[in-house]
Protein backbone atom coordinates (compact mmCIF):
# COMPACT_ATOMS: atom_id res chain seq x y z
CA UNK A 1 0.00 0.00 0.00
CA UNK A 2 0.96 3.54 -0.77
CA UNK A 3 3.40 4.61 2.10
CA UNK A 4 4.98 7.59 0.40
CA UNK A 5 2.22 10.93 1.09
CA UNK A 6 4.74 13.89 -0.50
CA UNK A 7 2.46 16.13 -2.22
CA UNK A 8 -0.82 14.71 -1.23
CA UNK A 9 -1.73 18.53 -0.87
CA UNK A 10 -1.85 19.16 -4.52
CA UNK A 11 -1.69 16.25 -6.04
CA UNK A 12 -3.94 12.82 -6.88
CA UNK A 13 -2.31 9.30 -7.40
CA UNK A 14 -4.46 7.16 -9.85
CA UNK A 15 -7.44 9.25 -9.68
CA UNK A 16 -10.36 6.98 -10.95
CA UNK A 17 -13.74 8.83 -10.57
CA UNK A 18 -14.99 12.33 -10.72
CA UNK A 19 -18.12 14.02 -10.75
CA UNK A 20 -19.66 17.29 -10.89
CA UNK A 21 -22.84 18.23 -8.74
CA UNK A 22 -23.90 21.60 -7.69
CA UNK A 23 -20.37 23.17 -8.84
CA UNK A 24 -19.02 20.68 -6.31
CA UNK A 25 -16.26 18.62 -7.80
CA UNK A 26 -15.56 15.08 -6.28
CA UNK A 27 -12.12 12.82 -7.00
CA UNK A 28 -11.70 9.04 -5.71
CA UNK A 29 -7.98 9.67 -5.50
CA UNK A 30 -7.53 5.67 -5.68
CA UNK A 31 -3.72 5.24 -4.30
CA UNK A 32 -4.01 8.16 -2.07
CA UNK A 33 -7.43 5.85 -0.22
CA UNK A 34 -8.64 9.26 -0.11
CA UNK A 35 -11.61 11.18 -1.56
CA UNK A 36 -10.96 14.86 -2.80
CA UNK A 37 -13.65 17.64 -2.65
CA UNK A 38 -13.67 20.75 -4.11
CA UNK A 39 -16.38 23.32 -3.00
CA UNK A 40 -16.33 24.99 -6.57
CA UNK A 41 -14.17 23.67 -9.73
CA UNK A 42 -11.12 25.13 -9.23
CA UNK A 43 -9.52 27.63 -12.04
CA UNK A 44 -5.68 27.65 -11.09
CA UNK A 45 -3.23 25.35 -11.23
CA UNK A 46 -2.63 23.87 -7.43
CA UNK A 47 -5.97 24.64 -6.31
CA UNK A 48 -6.53 22.93 -2.81
CA UNK A 49 -8.77 20.49 -2.30
CA UNK A 50 -11.69 21.66 0.57
CA UNK A 51 -12.16 18.14 2.06
CA UNK A 52 -10.56 15.03 2.48
CA UNK A 53 -12.49 11.66 2.93
CA UNK A 54 -10.97 8.40 4.12
CA UNK A 55 -7.97 10.19 5.85
CA UNK A 56 -7.97 12.63 8.46
CA UNK A 57 -5.89 15.41 6.53
CA UNK A 58 -4.39 16.10 3.37
CA UNK A 59 -1.03 15.05 4.33
CA UNK A 60 -2.25 10.56 4.69
CA UNK A 61 -2.52 8.56 2.76
CA UNK A 62 -2.79 5.11 4.33
CA UNK A 63 -5.49 2.53 3.72
CA UNK A 64 -7.88 1.18 6.31
CA UNK A 65 -10.74 -0.18 7.32
CA UNK A 66 -13.61 2.20 9.37
CA UNK A 67 -15.91 4.07 9.20
CA UNK A 68 -13.71 6.90 8.39
CA UNK A 69 -11.40 4.96 6.26
CA UNK A 70 -10.75 4.07 2.64
CA UNK A 71 -9.00 1.33 0.56
CA UNK A 72 -8.70 1.85 -2.98
CA UNK A 73 -11.75 3.86 -3.55
CA UNK A 74 -13.38 4.43 -7.27
CA UNK A 75 -16.68 5.00 -7.98
CA UNK A 76 -18.53 7.74 -6.94
CA UNK A 77 -21.81 9.76 -6.53
CA UNK A 78 -24.32 12.19 -5.38
CA UNK A 79 -27.07 14.11 -5.38
CA UNK A 80 -25.92 17.04 -4.02
CA UNK A 81 -26.92 15.70 -0.06
CA UNK A 82 -26.38 12.23 0.09
CA UNK A 83 -22.71 10.87 -1.44
CA UNK A 84 -21.69 7.64 -2.39
CA UNK A 85 -18.37 5.89 -2.45
CA UNK A 86 -17.14 2.53 -3.64
CA UNK A 87 -14.53 1.46 -1.43
CA UNK A 88 -13.29 -1.33 -3.59
CA UNK A 89 -10.50 -3.31 -1.77
CA UNK A 90 -12.80 -3.57 1.26
CA UNK A 91 -15.62 -5.32 -1.28
CA UNK A 92 -18.22 -2.16 0.10
CA UNK A 93 -20.29 0.50 -0.89
CA UNK A 94 -19.90 3.55 2.14
CA UNK A 95 -22.98 5.84 2.40
CA UNK A 96 -23.32 9.44 4.11
CA UNK A 97 -27.19 10.29 4.35
CA UNK A 98 -25.60 14.25 4.08
CA UNK A 99 -22.65 15.43 2.57
CA UNK A 100 -19.82 15.66 4.65
CA UNK A 101 -18.60 18.84 6.23
CA UNK A 102 -15.25 17.74 7.80
CA UNK A 103 -12.29 16.31 6.92
CA UNK A 104 -12.16 12.62 7.80
CA UNK A 105 -16.25 12.10 8.64
CA UNK A 106 -17.27 8.83 8.71
CA UNK A 107 -19.80 6.99 6.76
CA UNK A 108 -23.47 6.41 7.92
CA UNK A 109 -23.82 3.66 6.01
CA UNK A 110 -21.93 0.71 4.59
CA UNK A 111 -23.29 -2.17 2.04
CA UNK A 112 -21.29 -5.35 0.97
CA UNK A 113 -20.74 -5.41 4.84
CA UNK A 114 -22.60 -5.94 8.00
CA UNK A 115 -20.75 -3.23 10.05
CA UNK A 116 -18.40 -0.30 9.11
CA UNK A 117 -15.08 -1.82 10.58
CA UNK A 118 -15.36 -4.95 8.46
CA UNK A 119 -13.98 -5.03 4.59
CA UNK A 120 -12.21 -8.44 4.15
CA UNK A 121 -15.60 -10.48 3.40
CA UNK A 122 -17.27 -10.71 -0.26
CA UNK A 123 -19.52 -12.41 -1.97
CA UNK A 124 -22.03 -13.32 -4.22
CA UNK A 125 -24.56 -12.91 -2.29
CA UNK A 126 -27.63 -10.10 -1.86
CA UNK A 127 -25.65 -8.32 1.38
CA UNK A 128 -22.13 -8.98 -0.06
CA UNK A 129 -19.96 -7.96 -3.30
CA UNK A 130 -16.58 -8.71 -4.92
CA UNK A 131 -14.66 -5.88 -5.50
CA UNK A 132 -17.33 -3.14 -6.26
CA UNK A 133 -16.42 -0.56 -8.69
CA UNK A 134 -18.87 1.97 -9.96
CA UNK A 135 -22.13 3.12 -8.31
CA UNK A 136 -25.11 5.27 -9.15
CA UNK A 137 -28.51 6.53 -8.39
CA UNK A 138 -31.52 8.01 -9.79
CA UNK A 139 -32.18 9.23 -6.15
CA UNK A 140 -34.46 6.68 -5.40
CA UNK A 141 -32.95 3.20 -6.35
CA UNK A 142 -28.94 2.67 -6.06
CA UNK A 143 -27.10 0.68 -8.81
CA UNK A 144 -23.89 -0.87 -8.06
CA UNK A 145 -21.48 -2.16 -10.56
CA UNK A 146 -18.77 -4.99 -9.13
CA UNK A 147 -16.23 -6.25 -11.15
CA UNK A 148 -16.69 -9.76 -10.97
CA UNK A 149 -20.13 -10.59 -12.63
CA UNK A 150 -22.87 -8.66 -11.92
CA UNK A 151 -24.71 -5.53 -10.97
CA UNK A 152 -26.57 -4.79 -7.79
CA UNK A 153 -29.98 -2.95 -7.48
CA UNK A 154 -31.69 -1.46 -4.06
CA UNK A 155 -35.24 -0.60 -4.99
CA UNK A 156 -35.05 2.45 -2.52
CA UNK A 157 -31.80 4.18 -1.25
CA UNK A 158 -30.62 1.91 1.38
CA UNK A 159 -30.61 3.10 5.23
CA UNK A 160 -29.09 0.20 7.31
CA UNK A 161 -26.36 -1.44 7.39
CA UNK A 162 -25.46 -4.82 5.03
CA UNK A 163 -28.93 -4.10 3.17
CA UNK A 164 -29.81 -6.90 0.62
CA UNK A 165 -30.34 -5.31 -3.13
CA UNK A 166 -33.17 -6.58 -4.32
CA UNK A 167 -32.52 -7.74 -8.01
CA UNK A 168 -29.71 -7.99 -9.72
CA UNK A 169 -27.91 -8.13 -13.49
CA UNK A 170 -25.57 -10.47 -15.09
CA UNK A 171 -26.62 -13.69 -13.15
CA UNK A 172 -29.91 -15.79 -12.43
CA UNK A 173 -29.51 -15.56 -8.84
CA UNK A 174 -27.41 -13.83 -6.34
CA UNK A 175 -24.90 -16.78 -5.75
CA UNK A 176 -24.21 -17.50 -9.29
CA UNK A 177 -21.12 -16.53 -10.46
CA UNK A 178 -20.54 -17.53 -14.52
CA UNK A 179 -17.70 -17.49 -16.08
CA UNK A 180 -19.40 -17.04 -19.77
CA UNK A 181 -20.85 -13.88 -21.79
CA UNK A 182 -24.27 -13.96 -23.03
CA UNK A 183 -26.93 -12.35 -23.25
CA UNK A 184 -27.82 -12.75 -19.33
CA UNK A 185 -24.37 -13.14 -18.34
CA UNK A 186 -21.62 -10.11 -17.91
CA UNK A 187 -17.76 -10.44 -16.91
CA UNK A 188 -16.46 -6.99 -14.75
CA UNK A 189 -19.52 -4.57 -15.07
CA UNK A 190 -16.89 -1.36 -14.76
CA UNK A 191 -19.57 1.33 -15.38
CA UNK A 192 -23.37 2.50 -15.78
CA UNK A 193 -25.56 5.10 -17.25
CA UNK A 194 -29.15 5.40 -16.44
CA UNK A 195 -30.48 7.63 -19.37
CA UNK A 196 -34.21 7.49 -20.11
CA UNK A 197 -35.51 4.32 -20.28
CA UNK A 198 -32.67 2.67 -20.21
CA UNK A 199 -29.74 1.44 -18.05
CA UNK A 200 -26.46 1.26 -19.79
CA UNK A 201 -23.82 -1.08 -18.52
CA UNK A 202 -19.88 -1.38 -19.47
CA UNK A 203 -18.30 -4.95 -19.31
CA UNK A 204 -14.29 -4.23 -19.24
CA UNK A 205 -13.60 -8.14 -19.73
CA UNK A 206 -16.52 -8.30 -22.63
CA UNK A 207 -15.40 -5.45 -24.32
CA UNK A 208 -19.00 -4.19 -24.77
CA UNK A 209 -22.03 -2.24 -23.45
CA UNK A 210 -25.17 -3.80 -22.49
CA UNK A 211 -28.68 -2.15 -22.64
CA UNK A 212 -31.09 -2.90 -20.11
CA UNK A 213 -34.94 -1.63 -19.47
CA UNK A 214 -34.65 0.68 -16.77
CA UNK A 215 -35.51 -1.36 -14.00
Amino acid sequence: RQTDCSDTRFGSNSAHDLLLVDDRLIVSDNANHRVLVWDQVPTETETPPDLVLGQDDMESCASGTAANRLDEPVGVWSDGNRLAVVDSQNHRVLLWNSFPTTDGQPADVVLGQQDLESGGDQGQGPATMSFPYFVTSNGNQLFVAACGTRALIWDAFPTEHGAEADRVLGEENFTAESEVTSEIHMQCPSGMMLHGPHLFVAEFDSHRLAVFEAP
